[in-house]
């Protein structure tokens, strides 16, 4: 038992599991009110917080490591933070406020923050266990794909999400041969409507890409010449398609795993309240981990996107340190650049029924299109590709605030919409809280 052995016993005043955007941004907070405060880091990745959907760059030689860094690595030695890296938590003990680790170590805290992220979602699907099967989700993975890839002919990447067609567009873009499967029956479903995935998807197969939608991956199969590694991937109706590796990339989910048995509340991510408290005392939890209040669908769920993971690591951070702050909520947003065309969407993109108005423009020879989504005069989701991306911030404040629009929804669609075509009221409400931020 982890109890019954000997370890070697760390101690910090604030311990927080991870290294992503909400770290950084919880070890501004807590440095915020306390300057000497002990702050130690753990996280099994062997690198400080870096950008994760940059590893699609990092795979076509777009960027090198040390722009990927949220911080530069000096950040770290300047607010005194301990970082303890390549190191995996296995259990959390509220009881003893000690966390146990994968080599025998144990670091006891007086306050902890959660802020461990998503684990990739692994299909049941035979074959997962080969040689030349990767996950597409860390910067190791990328590196094992990217020296995978040398004198290779085809890839398969099994999941049709933003990380997967990044994937697709970093592998076509540097000569190699690309089949994307989607089990659903059109690619980025979750993050946008029929209309701007048909863009896409057209735009992708232009480059080349072999996009298989309404198909499901049921084994991957082995080469001829070595059954251990794979040779492509078997469909359901039995039609193969071709790979010298296959990429999974099917989604992220809350990694909660070692937090078992410790009392913390756990959803679909850990629950926490508007200060990111969990239900025990002295623990918080923050990021892709953690379940946020949806202002639009008035839930709470894990939204996987920077934005919530930094606002939730930095209020985290404050409140650790004695602070006193709420997280507001926030609502999906997604923003993705697809050989040069930038997309953008939020909020409620694929409404359920009729009950929403959309206004739409769309110039399909521009690759623009524009989709705004009201209910009760009140914007709940945007679409927007190519050039039509110009003018998302201000749409973004609108849902955000939740500002009736009744007075100028017909410039919603203009393509020089501004501030300046906001009611009085609302935009000395905006210059406001552009004068604050």
């Amino acid at each position: 038992m982890l109890s019954e052995r000997m370890f070697q016993v760390k101690k910090y005043k604030y311990l927080i599991i991870g290294g992503s955007v909400a770290t950084v941004a919880a070890v501004e907070g807590i440095r915020e009110i306390d300057g000497d405060g002990s702050i130690g880091v753990v996280s099994y990745e062997p690198y400080h917080a870096y950008s994760r959907p940059m590893i699609s760059n990092y795979l076509m030689d777009d960027i090198e490591l040390e722009d990927m860094y949220y911080r530069p690595l000096k950040f770290y030695e300047k607010e005194k933070v301990d970082s303890l890296l390549g190191k995996t938590v296995v259990k959390v003990s509220p009881d003893e406020k000690k966390v146990f680790l994968d080599d025998g170590d144990c670091i006891s805290y007086e306050r902890l923050l959660v802020s461990s992220g998503g684990r990739p979602i692994i299909p049941r699907i035979n074959g997962v266990d080969k040689k030349g099967v990767y996950r597409f989700l860390s910067l190791d993975n990328a590196r094992e794909i990217k020296a995978s890839l040398k004198g290779l002919e085809r890839v398969v990447i099994i999941g049709g999400g933003l990380s997967g067609m990044k994937a697709a567009e970093a592998i076509i873009s540097i000569g190699v041969r690309v089949s994307v499967i989607e089990m659903m029956e059109r690619v980025l479903k979750p993050v946008y409507d029929e209309t701007a995935c048909g863009i896409i998807k057209a735009l992708f197969e232009d480059k080349g890409v072999d996009v298989l939608t309404s198909s499901q991956a049921e084994e991957i199969y082995g080469r001829k010449d070595d059954e251990s590694s794979a040779g492509g991937v078997m469909l359901k109706g039995g039609k193969k398609v071709d790979g010298d590796i296959v990429i999974m990339s099917v989604g992220v989910i809350p990694q909660v795993d070692f937090l078992k048995d410790s009392g913390i509340e756990i959803n679909r991510g850990v629950v926490v309240d508007k200060s990111m408290k969990t239900n025990l005392p002295d623990i918080y939890a923050a990021g892709d981990v953690a379940e946020a209040y949806d202002i639009l669908l008035g839930i709470n769920r894990p939204i996987p996107i920077w934005p919530k993971a930094y606002y939730e690591g930095r209020i985290a951070g404050l409140n650790m340190a004695g602070g006193n702050e709420e997280f507001s909520g926030i609502f999906a947003m997604n923003s993705a650049d697809f050989f040069g065309l930038p997309t953008m969407s939020a909020g409620i993109v694929n409404p359920e029924d009729d009950s929403w108005e959309s206004l739409v423009e769309f110039k399909p020879e521009e690759n623009y299109y524009k989709r705004i989504v009201l209910k009760n005069n009140k914007i709940d989701g945007m679409i927007m590709v190519g050039d039509a991306v110009d003018r998302a911030g201000i749409i973004l404040g609108l849902i955000k605030d939740r500002i009736d629009v009744k007075d100028f929804k017909d410039k919603l669609l203009d393509k020089g919409f501004s501030i300046a075509d906001l009611p009085a009221s609302v935009k000395r409400a905006r210059i406001r809280d552009v004068a604050l931020a």
